[in-house]
């Protein structure tokens, strides 16, 4: 009998979990089941400040990237590419990025900081404007 169980509560856990629609992006995904957003980010601060205000400032850092992730998710990304020649040599290729927006309800999940590196995974949720904004149907 409590192998009936077992294997009944293994088929609901599932496919409860095939049900969910998830697109995934390279910094994060948007997960359509649950409506919401997920965007990973990371931080580091320079090795010259004390211990305390180094991780801080890794958080901070790690948070805002979190948030840009989250935008270029949600808008998409606006590159600019130039290149310099000079003397029939390659100088330098600069490559920016470009995101613009505001972001409301985003969370903090889950976050770790390991080896001066702060990492957070942010969550948004799907709602209102935004819902329209990225599936209008």
């Amino acid at each position: 009998m409590l192998r009936w169980i077992l294997a009944f509560s293994a088929i609901i856990v599932f496919s409860s979990k095939a049900d969910e629609v998830i697109e995934e992006f390279s910094t994060g995904a948007i997960n359509w089941s649950q409506g919401r957003i997920l965007a990973q980010g990371f931080g580091t601060a320079k090795d010259d400040l004390p211990s305390a205000q180094k991780r801080l400032l890794s958080r901070r850092a790690a948070v805002v990237d979190g948030q840009r992730n989250l935008l270029e998710i949600t808008k998409g990304v606006r590159l600019t590419s130039m290149t310099k020649v000079g003397d029939r040599v390659l100088d330098n290729r600069v490559t920016a990025s470009r995101v613009q927006g505001v972001i409301r309800g985003a969370v903090v999940i889950k976050e770790s900081y390991q080896n001066d590196i702060y990492t957070v995974t942010m969550a948004m949720p799907i709602a209102g404007d935004l819902l329209y904004a990225v599936y209008p149907e």
